[in-house]
Parts: structure tokens; C-alpha cells; sequence
């Protein structure tokens, strides 16, 4: 079935929705999973990533929908990544010190979404274990951050074989009530449904379960 998915970088990306009939990951079985295989181009031997696009993936991408099936803890710090059975109730864990348990919102793909603030600015947070960057989209970054593109320059300042460093930096925010100063932020022209995306560099000094039955993320401090 033909598809276009919109991605962060502006244009929609052409592709097709079919089922794969076993994805094995480890323990984890899953049967006619619903994919999306994407329209990207494989590049030449001397080129990992397309001239005016994101770097070229040659691995299957697991979205939030490999793990409905179970209670799932992200742990980027120690390289693990936690699958266990809906039975697993994060909201019966002992209140440890250092950690959170708070609910979360989604978005119509089912995404993890977390209120907080940037800048001061009400803001909804995506979390997107898929991205290596922080990026805010254009909207919000004009409107509350003063940004103003620069003339020649793309607004996708995260993609491309030599991207644009980030154009805002040391931004104060919180994150469901956790103070959180980013470092390097990126405008994207779209950031989906929310105002940010939370790329790795936010789940290194966190370990985020999501327990998608209960609707709650469980974060702690990672050490």
C-alpha cells in the first residue's frame, strides 16, 4: 500500500506499508508486524548519505509499536535495552530517591509525549530514542527563542554530509518537572505533532521506562 511519511526534514518521504511476518529480537518474537518500508536510495560505495538528505540507514528502524506487547526500559548509559511483561507495574516501584513517575500523553502514532518548558515557553516534549540530536521545530524556535534563519542556509540544520552546527545553544528547560539545560538545539522545519524531540543525548543521564498499558514513563537517574 503506497505511503508517504513526513519527516522533521520537511518533505514527505515515499515508501510502502506492508507486513512482516517474523522479527526476532532476542526473546521477542513479533508476527505480521504492520512496516513501513521507506523510499530512501541506496548511495554508491563512496557515499554514506544523500547530498540534500539524511544519512543513508542500512539497518530496520523498531518504532514504539515493536514494544506495546510489554513494559519497556530504555538504558543508553549501560547499553541495555529492558523488555518485560505487562504484569511489571511501574506504578507499584518503591519511590526510590532520584526518581519520577509521571504520565504521558500520545500523539495519533502512538508516540511518547512529556509537558515541560523551553525557555521558559510552555512545551510538549517527543521522546525519539531514533534521533542522535535535540531539535525544537522552526515555529516554536521563531516564536520564542528569537531565531531567525540565516539567508542560504537550510532550515533542516541537522541533515545533510556536512550539517550546520546547532543555532541555538544552552537553552534552560524542564521536562516533566525536571530541570534540563540543553546544550545544542536544532531547527527543523517540523518536529511532528510537538515542539521538541528528545534525542539521545537526554536519554544518557536518564534510565526512561515506558509502560504503555499503564500510560506512565518511570524515569531514574542514571549512574
Amino acid at each position: 500500500m503506497p505511503w508517504n511519511s513526513p519527516g522533521p526534514e520537511g518533505p514527505s518521504v515515499p515508501g510502502e506499508l506492508v507486513v512482516s511476518p517474523r522479527i526476532e529480537i532476542g526473546n521477542l518474537t513479533l508476527i505480521n508486524m504492520l512496516t513501513e518500508a521507506q523510499g530512501v536510495p541506496k548511495p554508491s560505495p563512496l557515499s554514506t548519505s544523500r547530498p540534500n538528505g539524511p544519512a543513508y540507514v542500512p539497518n530496520p528502524v523498531l518504532g514504539i509499536y515493536a514494544f506495546f506487547s510489554c513494559v519497556f526500559t530504555v538504558d543508553y548509559r549501560h547499553n541495555k535495552l529492558i523488555l518485560r511483561n505487562s504484569s511489571y507495574d511501574v506504578t507499584r516501584l518503591p519511590k526510590a530517591p532520584h526518581t519520577l513517575l509521571v504520565p504521558y500523553e500520545e500523539d495519533s502514532a502512538k508516540r511518547v509525549i512529556l509537558r515541560g518548558t523551553l525557555s521558559g515557553h510552555p512545551a510538549r516534549f517527543m521522546l525519539d530514542t531514533g534521533s542522535s540530536m535535540l531539535c525544537v521545530s522552526a515555529d516554536f524556535a521563531r516564536k520564542n527563542l528569537g531565531y531567525v534563519p540565516k539567508p542560504g542556509v537550510s532550515w533542516a540544520t541537522m541533515y545533510g554530509p556536512h550539517p550546520n552546527p546547532p543555532v541555538v545553544q544552552n537553552v534552560a528547560s524542564t521536562v516533566a518537572g525536571i530541570p534540563y539545560k540543553i546544550p545544542d538545539l536544532y531547527v527543523v522545519e517540523r518536529a511532528g505533532s510537538v515542539d521538541v524531540m528528545l534525542g539521545a543525548a537526554f536519554f544518557h543521564g536518564l534510565r526512561v521506562t515506558i509502560d504503555p498499558f499503564r500510560k506512565v514513563v518511570f524515569l531514574e537517574q542514571n549512574k
